[in-house]
């Protein structure tokens, strides 16, 4: 398991402000004092922490299903190209509960704009949390002579949902306090789950953002 101190998760106000109105929002003077006030407030908030754990791909059959150890099979998205020298990494990270929590006291309390873009300040720094975790990947990937090849995340670019089950199967975020519902919901809200795939040849990296 990962632990970060708060201050190593960065995120901007241009990020935040993104996040509460979209890529061609521009808060005025005003309004970037308060997006400054609730980035610091939720920076207070945030206890970030990551788990993953890396499983060795025993074998993988023509309909891309992969057998790791201990009989578990999984269907793979297809087009990735690994092979039994790959590692599959199943990877939760979560910024802790607080943050929502204190969204939803905001919006109990009527405060709508400050809740708003406090889930908005979470969001940019769970997109910084997601950056530190990588680095760590790919140091462990270094560390084996691999290479950081791709990710996938249940229920994004044509993954099937139902990978979580499989996905929380491979890896236990419970010390990290997070859990997964029968609906295949991750609580805390600001928490994400994806595979990872560590490989011996270089592979094209995809790119995970709005435009693509």
């Amino acid at each position: 398991m990962l632990r970060f101190p708060p201050a190593a998760v960065t995120a901007n106000l241009p990020e935040v402000a993104r996040y509460a109105g979209g890529s061609r929002y521009r808060p005025d003077e005003k309004t970037r004092k308060v997006i400054a006030e609730i980035l610091s407030l939720a920076s207070q908030l945030i206890r970030p922490g990551a788990v993953y754990r890396l499983h060795r791909i025993s074998s993988l059959d023509e309909e891309g299903r992969a057998e790791l150890a201990g009989s578990l099979r999984i269907q793979l998205p297809a087009g990735i190209g690994l092979n039994e020298k790959s590692l599959l990494g199943a990877v939760v990270i979560t910024l802790g509960a607080a943050l929502e929590e204190e969204v939803s006291t905001l919006n109990e309390r009527g405060e709508i704009v400050r809740a708003l873009y406090l889930d908005a300040a979470g969001s940019a720094l769970l997109q910084g949390l997601d950056a530190l975790v990588e680095g760590e990947l790919k140091k462990e990937a270094d560390k084996r002579g691999l290479n950081l090849v791709c990710r996938q995340g249940p229920g994004l670019n044509h993954v099937s949902l139902e990978l979580q089950r499989d996905l929380f199967q491979l890896v236990d975020p419970a010390p990290l306090g997070v859990t997964l519902s029968e609906q295949l919901v991750i609580r805390p809200a600001k928490s994400v789950s994806f595979f990872v795939f560590l490989s011996d040849s270089p592979h094209r990296r995809e790119k995970y953002d709005c435009a693509s």
